[in-house]
């Protein structure tokens, strides 16, 4: 659910820009004190969109875990994210085999310097 929920991503990000958008454009009016049509302004609107939380909310869990399993489908070899969506492996456990990968290389990287 998690992997689905990442597919709303650049959806959701876009939806902040656009809130975003019209924050400004809201706050230019008002400085320049310019009187526009209704029917020329932007909807109201002073949500702001947290992707993650969103993300979140979406695939019932933690931000935590969304950012867990972002990083899984970056960095993980299929056959994990296979074993990972059958339910072989859980995330936590996908997820910590990829970072003592990382450190494993940050170690020979740091070794082979000196």
């Amino acid at each position: 659910m998690v992997e689905l929920g990442l597919k709303l991503e650049d959806r959701l990000k876009l939806k902040g820009l656009e809130n975003n958008v019209t924050n400004s454009f809201d706050k230019l009016v008002d400085k320049e004190k310019v009187p526009l049509q209704n029917s020329a302004k932007p909807p109201a609107t002073n949500s702001q969109i947290d992707t993650r939380k969103e993300i979140a909310d979406f695939a019932n869990t933690s931000h935590d875990t969304v950012a867990k399993v972002k990083k899984i489908i970056e960095k993980a070899p299929e056959e994990v994210k296979q074993n990972l969506r059958s339910g072989q492996i859980s995330i936590i456990q996908a997820y910590k085999d990829i970072r003592r990968e990382e450190k494993e290389q940050n170690h020979v990287r740091l070794t082979q310097r000196f």
